[in-house]
């Protein structure tokens, strides 16, 4: 078992280092999320017990890992675009705390669709605690939340009709709560141009 801040950690004063189990590395990136820095750090933290595993194999993998499409993917314009799966309370605090931080005093929206064995109730106060502007709507899944019980908010019939409504109000629109929400959010965008 491997515990943050006890056998790995980043050091932000100064040049970006991570500590890891005999090490540290110096690593220049940039992370979106504090959920991207603690899952590098994990990574890197268990590449360091491979026999083989250099520290400057580390220290490229970090720096040219992919991002991974619904997960913090900005598309520019006006307005910008965030997708981002986030499907727990946890996950969406970070990914509003990331929105907040790269876009502050932007005008924000959240279009959110959830599935029925997730926590929406919580991911939608944890939205309204930064927006007012926060639709939601069910998705195109079986498994999509219904509407009985779940007050705040602005609910929509379709993801694409929360996008309609959050792009004229909004310098920042997010999509989120479920792979199949920003999968609906996609294909919109995709057929609009």
């Amino acid at each position: 078992v491997f515990a943050a801040d006890e056998d790995f950690a980043w050091q932000e004063r100064g040049p970006l280092e991570l500590r890891l189990p005999g090490k540290t590395l110096s690593v220049e990136t940039e992370f979106i999320t504090d959920a991207d820095k603690t899952n590098t750090a994990m990574a890197a933290c268990l590449a360091t017990f491979h026999p083989l595993m250099t520290d400057k194999a580390i220290v490229e993998g970090i720096k040219s890992s992919p991002r991974l499409p619904g997960r913090f993917e900005v598309l520019l314009g006006r307005p910008a675009f965030v997708l981002d799966v986030a499907h727990t309370p946890e996950s969406v605090a970070n990914l509003q705390a990331a929105i907040v931080r790269r876009h502050p005093g932007g005008k924000l929206a959240f279009v959110a669709g959830f599935l029925a064995d997730k926590r929406a109730t919580e991911m939608l106060a944890i939205m309204l605690s930064t927006t007012e502007l926060v639709y939601w709507a069910p998705v195109l899944d079986q498994r999509s939340f219904t509407p009985e019980g779940l007050s705040g908010g602005i609910q929509v019939d379709s993801i694409s009709e929360g996008i309609r409504a959050a792009m004229s109000q909004a310098d920042v629109v997010c999509i989120t709560g479920s792979f199949a929400a920003v999968r609906e959010a996609r294909l919109f965008l995709v057929q609009r141009g």
